[in-house]
């Protein structure tokens, strides 16, 4: 069962995943920094996993490795069980200084930029965030999101679906702005596993399969890497 995730307020309120036929279940929400190190807000969300109020939060940091042009250089990300989670957490914000102190130290070491929400349409496998180190995202414009999904789904299923070498994700934006309607969330413990499986997938039957059946109907916007810094849970 996934807890809920913390994120950091209003100006770190996070992005979300919009478009497919997504239910009212896992989401995520995350915000984008600029930092020169991020040692402080590191030191920031310890701090905060020391006190009671931090319980039932599920944080995880990335920074960006290569990422085009995309000015943030760190991630915050956070993911809730349902929309009944997050309202819970968030009602206990105002009267939390926990919550106060933890905001207050972000702002000193970070400027906040784009934040959005993601639902969960599609995952399979493991390993992130807590085993994983590296993730790439790829982010999409889908116009036909119920295709897009069952195609998505019989691909992760196929051989080299199943010899991910750790968790994949198809996520649906919501709130996000002038975001791509979707992206994908792929993850491995290495960047050269990453990079390999990679490699191996494009060159599959089983990906030209999966091409064959959503080139009409999706366009790849951009694609980044990311590598894990730290996971909070409470």
């Amino acid at each position: 069962m996934l807890k809920k995730t913390l994120v950091i307020p209003a100006v770190l309120s996070l992005f979300v995943l919009q478009g497919t036929s997504a239910l009212a279940g896992p989401f995520e929400t995350y915000v984008g920094f600029t930092a020169k190190s991020d040692t402080g807000v590191v030191a920031a969300i310890d701090q905060f996993f020391t006190t009671d109020d931090s319980k039932g939060y599920d944080v995880f940091l990335v920074e960006a490795v290569m990422s085009g042009d995309n000015p943030a250089t760190h991630f915050v990300v956070a993911r809730y069980d349902d929309y009944a989670a997050y309202d819970d957490l968030v009602n206990q914000r105002p009267t939390s200084l926990a919550w106060q102190n933890l905001v207050q130290r972000y702002l000193a070491s970070a400027t906040p930029l784009a934040n959005g929400m993601g639902i969960v349409v599609a995952e399979h496998g493991e390993g992130w965030p807590e085993r994983d180190e590296y993730v790439t995202v790829f982010n999409l414009n889908v116009r036909d999101a119920g295709k897009y999904v069952t195609a998505f789904n019989e691909m992760l299923d196929s051989d080299t679906g199943k010899a991910a070498p750790g968790s994949t994700q198809l996520m649906s934006v919501r709130f996000a702005g002038a975001a791509p309607t979707h992206y994908v969330v792929m993850s491995a413990p290495s960047f050269a596993a990453l990079n390999n499986y990679i490699d191996t997938m494009f060159a599959s039957d089983d990906y030209a399969d999966f091409i064959d059946e959503v080139e009409d109907i999706r366009e790849v916007v951009g694609t980044a890497i990311y590598r894990k810094v730290k996971t909070w849970s409470n």
